[in-house]
């Protein structure tokens, strides 16, 4: 497998106050005001729960351990033994700004590494990139990475080959991600990453597509019960789009909204919708997560225990969806 530089492409988008409805889709960008805050109970649903102690707690050697060692001494699917008859699992991480990873502190696990081929398309991201841009892998990498990191040298340690693929927009509602209407460009990006993906491994390689979605913070701070309730259909709709794109079942593991920064109606309303349509094994809870001073986006070491959880379900499921 050749090594790779992480590919970002930014595309700035205007914050706004808006409320997005079926004739506005204006984005919604976190602000720091102050906001009635709540902690939602957890659902009670087979999931993987990420927090208490152990998410207050997590360091960096939460990365190492997920990863079977050292952070640096990953082994290819090769060298693993995985043999050629496993496909490439490819994480598809997509969602808002806790996807995309905006924790200031560092990721447990260390930067990416260059076995892990990842495509990363930003938009709407704070910081000024130039599009169209390669970014190198260290030191010039500028932080973006979310819980994919973890989860990729979890499966890398158990044999496996991994890519990852990942497409974010911080600040908005999953009705901005309609593959009939604003969500286009998402879906477009899936697209060339999956198209750039393909160059990266010999001729016949087989992929195994995992869908992470992490989205729903924006659902929660409005709490409006029509546009929470309208939440599974929309992702029914991007679900359809992004198999058409990868040829193959994409059953997303549905990363749990949870904040302690909004009203606990609201957010008990997003976590049980969310909870209701993820299959057995698919739900990822962040109850209980460690937060930064925002409350909004979720810690480095949060979301390696996040993508560890993950990892370990995709482990368990066998090699196809």
């Amino acid at each position: 497998m050749k090594h790779m530089a992480m590919l970002v492409v930014g595309m700035v988008v205007a914050c706004s106050s808006a409320v997005p409805t079926e004739s506005n889709q204006a984005t919604l960008c976190d602000e720091a005001g102050a906001h009635e805050s709540g902690a939602g109970a957890p659902a009670v649903v087979e999931q993987a729960t990420i927090g208490g102690e152990a998410g207050q707690a997590a360091s960096v050697e939460a990365g190492a351990a997920g990863a079977g060692g050292e952070a640096g001494a990953l082994a290819t699917g090769g060298e693993a033994g995985a043999g050629p008859e496993l496909p490439v699992i490819v994480l598809f991480v997509a969602g808002q700004s806790n996807a995309e990873g905006m924790s200031t502190d560092s990721v447990p696990g260390g930067v990416p590494d260059a076995t892990i081929p990842e495509f990363q398309f930003s938009f709407g991201k704070a910081k000024a990139l130039q599009q169209e841009a390669f970014l190198s892998v260290a030191p010039a990498f500028d932080g973006t990475l979310s819980h994919e990191l973890c989860a990729a040298k979890a499966l890398q340690a158990a044999g496996r080959r991994v890519a990852v693929i990942k497409i974010t927009h911080g600040g908005t509602y999953i009705s901005q991600w309609d593959p009939t209407g604003p969500g286009v460009p998402y879906v477009k990006k899936f697209e060339l990453a999956v198209s750039l993906l393909a160059k990266e491994f010999p001729s016949g390689t087989a992929f195994d597509f995992r869908w992470v979605w992490d989205q729903g913070e924006n659902e929660a701070k409005l709490g409006d019960p029509e546009v929470t309730a309208a939440w599974p259909g929309r992702l029914a709709a991007l679900r359809a789009a992004f198999e058409g794109v990868a040829k193959q079942p994409l059953d997303p593991y549905i990363v749990i909204t949870w904040s302690p920064r909004y009203k606990k109606a609201s957010m008990d309303a997003v976590r049980a919708v969310q909870t209701s349509i993820a299959s057995p094994g698919h739900a990822i809870d962040s109850y209980g997560s460690a937060f930064g001073a925002d409350m909004i986006h979720r810690t480095g070491a949060a979301d390696c225990l996040i993508g560890q959880a993950y990892a370990e379900k995709i482990l368990e499921s066998g090699p196809w969806n």
